[in-house]
C-alpha cells in the first residue's frame, strides 16, 4: 500500500494539511501508544482509531451516530478490527472517568459549538478531561476559526 493511501484512509480528507500532527503527536505524547488505551470522538470512518490501532492502541471508536460500516470494514483490511471497540457517543455527554490514556479527534468542535454554542465546546471538553486518567492526554487538530471567540 502507498503512503498516500495509507494517509488518506487515516486523515480521509485534505490529508497535506492535517497529516502532519500524526508525526507530531508520535514525538510529543508520553503515552506507549503500543500498550494504550485510547478514545476516538467523531471517527465517522475509523481514521484515527485506525493510525491509533496500527501503532498497538485499544481503541474505543465513537460517532454521535457510532461510526460507519466503512470505518469496520477498513480495520477488517488492516488486521487491527481485534483492538478496536465501536459505540455510539455523544462528545457532550462522555460517560467515563478516569479511563483512557489517550483521547484523539480531528475537527468536531466546529459542529459541537455550531450556531454560536461555545458552551457546547466546553461541556465536550470537560468530559473529555473527565475520561482520561490522570496524565492522560487529548490529542487533537482542528480548524481554529471554528474555535469558540472568548469574550
Amino acid at each position: 500500500m502507498s503512503e498516500q493511501q495509507y494517509l488518506q484512509d487515516i486523515i480521509e480528507w485534505d490529508v497535506i494539511n492535517w497529516s502532519p500532527a500524526l508525526n507530531f503527536w508520535e514525538q510529543k505524547t508520553k503515552h506507549d501508544l503500543s500498550s494504550s488505551y485510547a478514545m476516538e470522538l467523531g471517527s465517522r470512518h475509523g481514521g484515527l482509531s485506525l493510525w491509533l490501532a496500527l501503532k498497538g492502541s485499544t481503541v474505543k471508536c465513537t460517532d454521535l451516530n457510532g461510526p460507519t460500516k466503512m470505518a469496520i470494514e477498513k480495520h477488517i483490511n488492516y488486521g487491527v478490527s481485534s483492538l478496536v471497540e465501536y459505540e455510539a457517543l455523544d462528545a457532550m455527554q462522555i460517560p467515563f472517568r478516569d479511563k483512557f490514556d489517550l483521547i484523539m479527534f480531528k475537527s468536531i468542535m466546529g459542529g459541537i459549538g455550531w450556531d454560536n454554542h461555545p458552551n457546547n465546546q466546553c461541556q465536550a471538553i470537560k468530559g473529555i478531561y473527565d475520561a482520561l486518567k490522570p496524565g492522560g492526554e487529548l490529542l487533537f487538530v482542528e480548524n481554529l476559526v471554528a474555535l469558540w471567540e472568548l469574550p
